[in-house]
């Protein structure tokens, strides 16, 4: 057992006292009754959808505040019974310990848990707040002691003894209200700026969409594409279809299991998340001469367009410019232009139809895309040159908006750093708080 003793941090002389007051740190268990989770048989129907709440680590990294109050599943006070559940009290710290370690709530109903999460409910004299302070400062400590093979997990036992500062309830009560206040006026700051970004991102594609279906001449007469998701376009631009003025053709995999395809390569391989990265400027993976000549891969020129042609999250109907020379995998199409197609345009197109070639390529029992649909689309066909400064317009606005962005996500992360820093020194005495 560890013995208490004094902190190495002395918290700052405060109002009203003669003399610094000397936090003490105590082995977490002689703050906190802890609470371990479990599952009830999942063969049992009448254990499930009931009305206790059944926290498991994904509600608690799905929650958007410390408060936890519900569950996505519910199990019967029966199936609560079935595993000895005890109700984990309401203000009780709730972590994560495994699959992820460190996703922390506060219980403000009464509730369960699965196996993957340990309620920490507080003896007399440890403030709820306070201790989610606490521990929030310490989550990387947390996840270092995490042991296991298939996925790390932190123990009881590891918990139990985790060393925690423990001030007088009334010290904690000021940090906590200082926390709650600074925090706050933090976390407003972060959500205006996302805004922001969220505002900047809708910018970039009304302007994308705009220039790729109205072009740059606001006096340019106009005409019915026959499109819906284009509208009226220029009436000098023909519709025509990807497959006349461009070759679409899909990639594959190597076999991992064959060495040759993958050793000493030297030839850029694409994976499907590149789609995702606007312009390609590296490989995801090297794979060898051997595997070009055997495994059905093409290089596809610089120019090109990739395409996602799978998947139910972002990336099916992404588009990418190729600024390499590389060889893609089977879960997405090359767009070669031949003629009339410039590459950067085109790219720009296939963004503004985004939700359309997702919509697109949904079938009856999957989503897909595959090289047939994608050449079959039809779309607007400005001159050449005016697809050139079309692109040339695009890359500068948009630049310009990606910069902001950028600069606005750094101004975000350093906001969380310092959010993380105020709380550390907080909960550790080394700011003095009641004289803010």
């Amino acid at each position: 057992m560890m013995a208490t003793s004094s902190s190495q941090f002395r918290r700052p002389e405060a109002a009203g006292d003669s003399q610094p007051i000397a936090w003490k740190q105590v082995p977490l268990r002689h703050c906190f009754r802890i609470i371990s989770g479990a599952t009830p048989s999942t063969n049992e129907p009448e254990y499930w959808d009931g009305d206790v709440v059944w926290v498991t680590p994904d509600d608690l990294g799905r929650a958007d505040s410390r408060s936890i109050t519900t569950s996505q599943r519910r199990i019967t006070s029966l199936g609560a019974a079935s595993i000895g559940q005890r109700t984990v009290p309401v203000r009780s710290l709730v972590l994560s310990t495994r699959a992820p370690i460190g996703h922390l709530g506060i219980a403000e109903v009464p509730m369960t848990t699965n196996q993957g999460c340990k309620s920490l409910a507080a003896n007399p004299g440890v403030h709820a707040a306070y201790a989610y302070f606490q521990l929030l400062s310490r989550i990387d400590e947390l996840r270092s002691h995490g042991t296991g093979t298939t996925f790390a997990e932190l123990s009881r036992a590891q918990l139990a003894r985790m060393p925690f500062w423990c001030p007088p309830i009334r010290v904690q009560q000021s940090i906590a209200d200082y926390l709650d206040r600074e925090t706050e006026r933090i976390d407003a700051l972060v959500a205006k700026k996302q805004r922001l970004i969220e505002l900047l991102q809708e910018k970039r594609t009304a302007l994308i969409s705009h220039a790729v279906t109205k072009g740059l001449d606001p006096d340019a007469p106009m005409k019915d594409s026959g499109i819906e998701w284009f509208g009226r376009i220029p009436a000098h631009w023909p519709v025509v279809r990807l497959g006349h003025f461009a070759h679409v053709q899909n990639g594959s995999t190597p076999s991992r299991d064959d060495a040759a395809c993958w050793l000493d390569g030297t030839v850029p391989w694409l994976a499907s998340t590149k789609v995702n990265e606007d312009r390609v400027t590296s490989p995801s993976e090297l794979v060898s001469e051997t595997a070009l000549r055997e495994c059905s891969l093409t290089l596809m020129p610089a120019g090109s367009v990739i395409i996602g042609l799978v998947g139910q999250g972002r990336t099916r109907g992404m588009a990418a410019l190729l600024d390499i020379e590389a060889t893609i995998n089977q879960n997405m199409a090359a767009i070669i232009p031949r003629r009339r197609i410039v590459g950067r345009h085109l790219q720009f197109q296939l963004e503004s139809m985004y939700i359309p070639i997702r919509e697109y390529g949904r079938g009856a029992n999957q989503a897909a895309l595959n090289c047939e649909l994608v050449a079959d689309l039809h779309l607007p066909s400005p001159p050449p040159a005016e697809q050139v400064a079309i692109a040339r317009f695009l890359d500068e606005r948009t630049e310009a908006i990606r910069a902001l962005v950028d600069k606005t996500r750094r101004s975000i992360d350093l906001l969380g750093e310092s959010r993380s820093t105020l709380i550390t020194a907080a909960v550790t005495g080394q700011i003095d708080v009641s004289a803010r």
